[in-house]
C-alpha cells in the first residue's frame, strides 16, 4: 500500500501533496455520530471544530476497533491573509510577492548555538541562539515586510490584506436540532466487535467530557449498535416466552409435574452446552446464533418428550421405573439417533457457503446442529437417569389443573380415535393419497417459482436517513437555509427524536458539495413506536412529505442496509462502467437512458443518478499569444487564479501544539462573481501590472464536477429501491433486464453493496435445499440398508414446504435468507416425524404385523409423542412470528415460514407418512420375493 501511495504521490500536483494524502481503513457503514455543540450558543463553529480536533478526535480514533472518521462542519484552524486585489495592483504587487515574504519570513530553522564544539581552549559555556523565525499571531502575521520601497515606505501584509485567525476549509456545516454543531462521525475496522467499539466510544467521550468548559455539550446523536443491543434484547426475550410456552405444551401433554420436569431440565443442559462451541467455531452471541438457541428449544425438548413418554407408557404397564427405561431405551435409541443424524444432515451444506449469504447460514445452522447432537446425548443418558429417579406411577392430579389436564386427555383421546379411523380408511385408498400428493409437489413448484426473490427484510433500525439536492452550484449559505427550514418541519413529524444535519455533504455518495445536503433522523425507541403510522414505513413516508413540500430542491429518505458494512443504503447500487473508454458525455447519455428506461418499470422506485455532467461551471480561457506577448507567463496567470480563488497554501504555523496553515485568498467580496476575475493583476517582465480582462476570456459552460471509478473503469452509480409491492430480487432482475435492452456495446454493469450480496447468492438456495435432502436420504439409507425406505421419510417434506409457501404468501413475504434458512430447517423437522413412524412400523413389521397393520400400530403409537414435540416446537416459534421492534422483520420472515411449514408437515404429514411407508414397504418385499428365485439359481 505505501509504494502505491508513494507512485501516485509523484503524480500530484504541489498544492495537493501540501493538504496530504490519507489512506485508512474502514467500513463503509456508519457506526456513531458525536455532536458537539453548544446548548446555548455560546461557541461559534469555528471554535467547536477546533475543540473538536485538538481534544476529541486523536482519542476517539485510539479507540480499539475504531478505523476512521469524518468531521462534518470541519474547519481547522488556519492563518488566513484575505487578500484585496486592488490594493494589490496599485502597488504593482501579485500573490506571489506575498507567497515569497510569507515563506521567507515565517520560517522555522535552528540557530544552532554559541561556544558548541570544536570550540576555542577554555571556552566558559555553550549557550543555545533562540530566535523567532515561525510567527503565530494575526498582528505578526500582518508585521510581515512585502516590500520595502525606494524612499524607505515599507509595504507590510497587513496594508494589502485582512489577517485573520480563520479556518482552512468552509465545505460543510453541521447542526443538531437545529443548533450549529460539528459533528464526528466515526467508522470501524472491518475486523472489529461493534459493540464492543461503540462501548469503548462511550467511555471515551464521557471521561473527555469532564475536563469541556462550561456551556458545551455533546451527544451520541446516532449509534447504530442500538439496533443491534436491543435486537439481542428482544431475542432473548423470545427465547424466554418459548421456553414458557413450550413448558405449558409439554405440561398439557404428559399431564404430570413429574413428567414435565424431566425435559425442562433437559433444555439448559443442551442449550448451555451449545454456547461451549462457540469459541472454535468464532461465534458471538447474536442474533443469528440466538435465533437457533430459540428454534432448538422445540428440538432440544424433543428427544427428551419422546423419552418420557415412552417410559411413562411402560410404568402403567406395570414396569417399575428402571425396567420401563430399559425397555424404552432399547427401542427408542435408534430413532435418537437417527433423528440427530437427519437434522445434522440438513444442515452441513449450509455450513460450506462462501460469503455474506454463507456467515448468515452458517451461524445459525452449525447452532443448531451443536445443540441437537447435544441433546441427543442429554436424551441417550441424562434423561433415561431421570426417568428413573423421579417417575414414578401416575396418580390423577387434583384441582384446576387436574380438571384442565383431565378435558385435555379426554379431547385428545377422541382426536386420536378419528385418525386412527381415518388413516384405516387411506391406507386403503393409497392411490388417493399418492395423488394428493403429487397435488402438494405441482403447488410446491408453481408457488416456489413465482415467490419474489429478496436478501434480508428492511428492518426497522431506528433511523432514517434522507439525501436534499438542491439545483447544480447552488452556494452552501443557500442551501444551509434550505436545511434549516427543513429540519425544523422534520422535527415535528412524530416518532423523531433528533435531526442531524449534514450540509454540504452526501452520505449515499461521501461526496462534499455545496448543493448537496443529508439527514440523519433518529427515531424513538422502538417500543414507544407500536403503532402504525410510527412504523418506520409510516415515518418515512411523512418525513418524504415534509421534505417534498420545498419544490426547489430534489429529496428523498432512505433506510440504512440491514447487514453492516453493505454501503448505506438498503436498496440497490447499479454500476454502469465504461469498459471502452468512451467520453463522458457518451457515459452520461448512456445513463440517462438507462434511468429512463428503468422509472417505467414498476417494480423500480427512488432511481438516482450520481452522475452530474450538467454542474454549471465557469470556463475561462487564456490567449496564450497575448498573454506571451505581454511578457506574462501562463503559469503565473493560473497560479493568481489558484491563490486568488482557491486559496493557497504557502507553509505552516504552530498554534496548540499544532501545525496549521498559512493561506492567502482573495476577500469574499472580490470572488463573488464572474466580472472579479477580470479585475485580479498580474506583473509583466517589464514590472507593468497586467489585468487579467486582457489576457484571458470567461465563459458559461457546463460539466462534471467528479468521475466515479469502479473496477479500474470509469462508472456511474444508480441508486434505487424495490416499489412497494415487488421484492428487491424484483427490482435487481428487472434492473438487469433494462441494462441487457439498453446498453450499448463497450458498456457493463455491476452491483456493490446489499444488491452484490444478494445477486450473488443466485441459486444457491436450490443446491441447499438438494444437498439438505441428498444427506438426508443417504444417512436413512445407511441406517435402514434400503433405498425405498429413506423415501418414505424425503417424500413428506414437500407437505412442510407447501404450508412455509402459504405463510410466505399470506404474510406478503418474499424468498429471503431466513425464509431459506426456515425450509433447510423443515426438512428436518418433516423427517423427524417421518422417523419416529417408519422407525417403529419397521419394527412391528419385523415382529410378524402385516405392513398394513404396522403402519397403522406405529401411527398410532407415536401419534401423542409427534404432536407433543411438532406442537411444541410450534408453538415456542409463536413468539418469533409475532415480533415487534428492532429486528422483527427477520425474526417474522424465519418464525412464520417455520411455524406454517411445521403445522403442515404434522397436520398432514401424519397421514401421508404412514401411506407412504405401507406403498414402499409393499414394493421393496415385491423386488426381493422377485430377486429371490433368481439368486437360488446360481450362475447359468
Amino acid at each position: 500500500m505505501q509504494n502505491r501511495v508513494q507512485q501516485a504521490t509523484g503524480k500530484l500536483p504541489d498544492s495537493v501533496n501540501k493538504f496530504g494524502i490519507t489512506v485508512q481503513k474502514k467500513s463503509p457503514q456508519i457506526l456513531m455520530l458525536v455532536a458537539l455543540y453548544s446548548p446555548t450558543n455560546s461557541y461559534d463553529r469555528l471554535y467547536l471544530s477546533n475543540y473538536a480536533t485538538l481534544n476529541l478526535i486523536n482519542p476517539l480514533l485510539s479507540v480499539p476497533g475504531i478505523g476512521a472518521q469524518g468531521t462534518i462542519g470541519q474547519q481547522n484552524y488556519a492563518m488566513r491573509a484575505w487578500v484585496q486585489p486592488d490594493r494589490l495592483a496599485r502597488l504593482g504587487l501579485t500573490t506571489g510577492d506575498l507567497e515569497k515574504a510569507i515563506d521567507s519570513q515565517n520560517v522555522l530553522i535552528p540557530t544552532g548555538a554559541v561556544g558548541a564544539m570544536p570550540a576555542p581552549p577554555n571556552t566558559p559555556s555553550q549557550l543555545s541562539v533562540n530566535t523567532q523565525g515561525q510567527l503565530t499571531d494575526p498582528k505578526e502575521f500582518g508585521n510581515i515586510i512585502v516590500r520595502t520601497n525606494p524612499d524607505g515606505s515599507i509595504v507590510r501584509l497587513s496594508d494589502v490584506s485582512r489577517v485573520e485567525l480563520g479556518a482552512q476549509l468552509y465545505l460543510t456545516l453541521g447542526s443538531y436540532n437545529g443548533r450549529p454543531a460539528t459533528l464526528i462521525i466515526l467508522y470501524q475496522t472491518p475486523e472489529a466487535n461493534a459493540l464492543q467499539t461503540a462501548a469503548g466510544v462511550r467511555t471515551t467521550m464521557a471521561a473527555l467530557a469532564k475536563s469541556f468548559p462550561p456551556s458545551l455539550q455533546y451527544s451520541i446523536a446516532y449509534d447504530s449498535t442500538l439496533f443491534v443491543t436491543t435486537s439481542i434484547r428482544d431475542v432473548l426475550k423470545t427465547l424466554f416466552e418459548a421456553i414458557g410456552l413450550v413448558i405449558v405444551v409439554v405440561f398439557l401433554f404428559l399431564g404430570s409435574f413429574r413428567s414435565s420436569a424431566i425435559p425442562m431440565l433437559a433444555v439448559p443442559v443442551s442449550l448451555v452446552g451449545t454456547f461451549i462451541f462457540f469459541l472454535p467455531f468464532s461465534f458471538s452471541i447474536n442474533t443469528l446464533t440466538l435465533f437457533g438457541l430459540v428454534l432448538a428449544i422445540g428440538l432440544v425438548v424433543d428427544d427428551a418428550i419422546v423419552v418420557v413418554e415412552a417410559v411413562e407408557h411402560y410404568i402403567e404397564q406395570g414396569l417399575t421405573p428402571v425396567a420401563a427405561c430399559e425397555r424404552a431405551m432399547k427401542e427408542l435409541s435408534g430413532p435418537i439417533i437417527a433423528i440427530s443424524l437427519v437434522l445434522t444432515s440438513v444442515f452441513l451444506p449450509s455450513a460450506f457457503i462462501s460469503g455474506i449469504t454463507g456467515q448468515l447460514y452458517r451461524q445459525f445452522a452449525l447452532t443448531i446442529t451443536v445443540a441437537v447432537n447435544l441433546s441427543a446425548i442429554v436424551a441417550l443418558s441424562l434423561t433415561p437417569a431421570l426417568c428413573g429417579l423421579i417417575l414414578r406411577e401416575r396418580r390423577p392430579m387434583r384441582g384446576p389443573l387436574g380438571w384442565l389436564v383431565g378435558r385435555f386427555n379426554g379431547a385428545f383421546t377422541r382426536v386420536s380415535s378419528a385418525y386412527g379411523s381415518a388413516l384405516q380408511w387411506l391406507l386403503r385408498r393409497s392411490v388417493l393419497v399418492i395423488g394428493v400428493l403429487a397435488l402438494f409437489y405441482i403447488a410446491d413448484v408453481t408457488i416456489g417459482m413465482r415467490l419474489p426473490s429478496g436478501f434480508v427484510p428492511t428492518e426497522d433500525q431506528g433511523v432514517v436517513f434522507a439525501q436534499v439536492q438542491l439545483p447544480y452550484s447552488s452556494a452552501l449559505q443557500r442551501n444551509a437555509n434550505l436545511i434549516d427550514r427543513m429540519q425544523k418541519d422534520i422535527s415535528s413529524v412524530p416518532g423523531v427524536q433528533n435531526v442531524i444535519s449534514l450540509i454540504g455533504f452526501s452520505l449515499l455518495s461521501s461526496l462534499q458539495s455545496s448543493d448537496l445536503s443529508s439527514f440523519v433522523i433518529t427515531l424513538q425507541p422502538w417500543d414507544q413506536r407500536i403503532r402504525e403510522h410510527l412504523s418506520l414505513r409510516g415515518i418515512a413516508t411523512e418525513i418524504y412529505q415534509k421534505m417534498n413540500a420545498y419544490p426547489e430542491a430534489a429529496s428523498f429518505p432512505f433506510v440504512p442496509p440491514t447487514v453492516p458494512g453493505l454501503g448505506n443504503t438498503s436498496g440497490f447500487t447499479f454500476e454502469l462502467q465504461d469498459q471502452s473508454g468512451h467520453s463522458l458525455a457518451d457515459l452520461a447519455a448512456t445513463a440517462d437512458r438507462v434511468v429512463a428506461a428503468a422509472r417505467r418499470r414498476p417494480e423500480i422506485t427512488a432511481l438516482n443518478n450520481t452522475m452530474r455532467t450538467s454542474v454549471p461551471q465557469l470556463q475561462l480561457d487564456v490567449d496564450r499569444d497575448k498573454t506571451e506577448g505581454l511578457g506574462v507567463d501562463v503559469s503565473t496567470v493560473l497560479r493568481e487564479l489558484q491563490a486568488m480563488l482557491g486559496g493557497l497554501v504557502v507553509n505552516n504555523f504552530t498554534l496548540f501544539n499544532r501545525t496549521w496553515n498559512v493561506m492567502i485568498q482573495a476577500e469574499p467580496q472580490f470572488r463573488a462573481t464572474a466580472a472579479n476575475i477580470g479585475s485580479m493583476f498580474v506583473r509583466n517582465s517589464s514590472g507593468q501590472m497586467v489585468p487579467l480582462s486582457a489576457l484571458t476570456t470567461v465563459r458559461r459552460s457546463v460539466g462534471t464536477d467528479f468521475i466515479q471509478h469502479f473496477n479500474t473503469n470509469r462508472e456511474v452509480e444508480i441508486v434505487g429501491s424495490n416499489a412497494s409491492g415487488y421484492s428487491s430480487g424484483q427490482a435487481l432482475a428487472a434492473m438487469q433486464d433494462v441494462a441487457q435492452k439498453t446498453l450499448p456495446k463497450g458498456y457493463g454493469y455491476g452491483w456493490s453493496g446489499v444488491a452484490y450480496q444478494e445477486a450473488a447468492v443466485g441459486n444457491t438456495q436450490t443446491m441447499v435445499f438438494a444437498l439438505s435432502v441428498l444427506l438426508v436420504f443417504l444417512a436413512l439409507a445407511a441406517l435402514y440398508e434400503s433405498w425405498r425406505m429413506p423415501a418414505a421419510v424425503i417424500l413428506s417434506v414437500p407437505i412442510g414446504v407447501f404450508g412455509a409457501f402459504t405463510s410466505v404468501l399470506l404474510w406478503r413475504l418474499d424468498d429471503n435468507i431466513y425464509v431459506q434458512i426456515g425450509l433447510i430447517m423443515l426438512i428436518g423437522l418433516a423427517a423427524k416425524n417421518a422417523v419416529l413412524i417408519v422407525e417403529f412400523a419397521r419394527e412391528r413389521r419385523a415382529a410378524g404385523d402385516s405392513i398394513e397393520q404396522a403402519a397403522l400400530a406405529a401411527a398410532r403409537l407415536r401419534f401423542r409423542p409427534i404432536l407433543m414435540t411438532s406442537f411444541a416446537f410450534i408453538i415456542g416459534v409463536i413468539p418469533l412470528m409475532l415480533a415487534r421492534g428492532a429486528g422483527a422483520a427477520s425474526r417474522h420472515s424465519l418464525g412464520s415460514t417455520v411455524f406454517a411449514g411445521m403445522l403442515a408437515a404434522t397436520c398432514l404429514g401424519i397421514f401421508f407418512i404412514p401411506t407412504l411407508y405401507e406403498v414402499l414397504q409393499r414394493r421393496e418385499e415385491r423386488a426381493r420375493k422377485s430377486a429371490a428365485p433368481h439368486a437360488d439359481r446360481g450362475p447359468a
